[in-house]
């Protein structure tokens, strides 16, 4: 199971700040059921989940999408 999310933020610096915070998240040992990884496009950071079943596809989705929403509040986005 695939899924892709896209998060549009106001400049490509906020969206670089908010990648380098999630980087050390994505893919580390804690993440057993689910993969996310990412990338920017101007001002778009787009996250990609692969998860083998949609009850953890969904976790994986709203525990980056809470993350992002911190962080954008912490910079003040």
């Amino acid at each position: 199971m695939k899924k892709s999310l896209e998060f549009s933020f106001s400049g490509n610096e906020t969206a670089g700040i908010i990648a380098s915070a999630l980087a050390p998240e994505l893919n580390s040992a804690h993440e057993r059921h689910a993969k996310a990884g990412m990338h920017i496009n101007k001002n778009i950071l787009m996250l990609k989940i692969n998860a083998a079943d949609k009850k953890s596809i969904e976790t994986c989705r709203k525990t980056y999408s809470t993350l992002i929403k911190f962080i954008n509040n912490l910079i003040g986005g």
